[in-house]
């Protein structure tokens, strides 16, 4: 402490039991040390009921039940995380919005956001990679001979995911196995409602039918990462589906302050990494899907679905759609070995790197990470 007069103030020697005088311990001039504070707890997700709201053909949230208002709902129904509904209200879990061109671009945030949404990222290619045993449908050049026989068929068999997306939308036009809704289970205890072809609704059958199919198209990829997503980030996590203008979709997300870190399960080797780094580029993103994760669900996309109907309309689609002797492979059969920059790659051709290539030179452990190599398939 100080006087008055601004000098420090000494401590005046002490006595001890004997009557000797001690002179008091030196303070240290040293800061204390910080303890790091816990990580954040995990995401609770919220169990059924759901209630879907399209607000339009672009915007559609996904709710709670009914509930009393109370007072402290005023502030959430000014962020719009809250909802009136009648006399009562309605908690928002999710929200969807549809725009043109790519989502604002967004520079490095603090240590902790960037580390908590790298770390969802790679959890979330994992994850997907775990439920894909048959591989990416359209991208089979130089794919593990072990992993690309394990689909022989993979044009037809993407056809009839094709088939239950379709059937749950209410748009086939040969083979219609029944009502689009038997695929779902509305009711008091599951969704009170589902609206006809919807924003939620596409995206939650094109990764339902990649779960059925257990293999797909970019495309389906990004819909069932995006699903994911939706059961396991953190409160505050925006997510996005993104188009590249050249023919692919792939997942961005960031938490908090931090960047945009891409989430790509279909590349062979999938890297995480900050969208700077990834070589589907932002500037040439033509549209994009993003979902707001207000309350995480139980179940993906708040749909709730009757899964004795999905294998109905996969057998229906076996009926309706018969292999081939030519439909192995795509017209364009990609070889997307990575999704790496060619400035962060450094090979003669970043897209076809020799057998040989060492891709964990590219894993650092902060900003790129080998997620899923091109064995992990299932």
């Amino acid at each position: 402490m100080r006087c008055m007069s601004g000098r420090v103030a000494r401590r005046a020697p002490q006595a001890d039991a004997t009557g000797e005088k001690v002179l008091p311990a030196p303070v240290s001039a040293d800061p204390p040390e910080l303890v790091e504070a816990p990580p954040p707890p995990d995401p609770v997700p919220m169990p059924p009921p759901y209630h879907h709201e399209t607000k339009s053909e672009r915007v559609a949230h996904v709710l709670g039940p009914r509930r009393p208002k109370v007072h402290k709902d005023e502030l959430p129904c000014q962020q719009d995380k809250v909802e009136a509904d009648l006399d009562q209200v309605r908690d928002v879990y999710l929200k969807f919005q549809y725009a043109d061109g790519p989502p604002a671009d967004r520079p490095a945030g603090t240590a902790a956001d960037e580390a908590r949404a790298r770390d969802l990222a790679i959890a979330a290619v994992i994850s997907a990679r775990a439920q894909l045993a048959n591989g990416p449908f359209n991208n089979r050049g130089a794919l593990p001979a072990s992993i690309s026989s394990r689909c022989a068929h993979a044009r037809t068999e993407d056809a009839r995911g094709d088939f239950i997306f379709q059937d749950g939308l209410g748009e086939l036009t040969e083979g219609r196995p029944g009502d689009p809704l038997r695929l779902f289970r509305v009711g008091e205890d599951t969704m009170d409602n589902l609206p006809g072809p919807s924003l939620v609704r596409s995206l939650a059958l094109m990764a339902a039918s990649t779960i059925k199919l257990q293999g797909g198209v970019c495309e389906k990829f990004s819909s069932l990462v995006l699903g994911m997503l939706s059961t396991a980030a953190p409160a505050g996590t925006v997510a996005c589906k993104v188009a590249w203008s050249g023919d692919h979709h792939f997942v961005v997300l960031r938490i908090g302050t931090s960047q945009w870190w891409v989430a790509d399960p279909w590349p062979h080797n999938a890297f995480v990494l900050p969208w700077r780094l990834n070589c589907f580029k932002r500037s040439d993103i033509v549209a994009h899907t993003q979902m707001e994760v207000v309350s995480p669900v139980e179940k993906a996309y708040g749909v709730v679905f009757d899964e004795d109907q999905i294998e109905h309309s996969y057998q229906a689609a076996v009926r309706t759609l018969r292999y081939t002797r030519n439909d192995a492979e795509f017209a364009k059969n990609w070889t997307q070995r990575h999704n790496l920059k060619t400035r962060v790659i450094q090979a003669d051709d970043p897209n076809d790197p020799p057998d040989d290539y060492d891709f964990s030179q590219h894993d650092d452990g902060h900003t790129v990470i080998l997620a899923a190599a091109d064995t992990l398939w299932g």
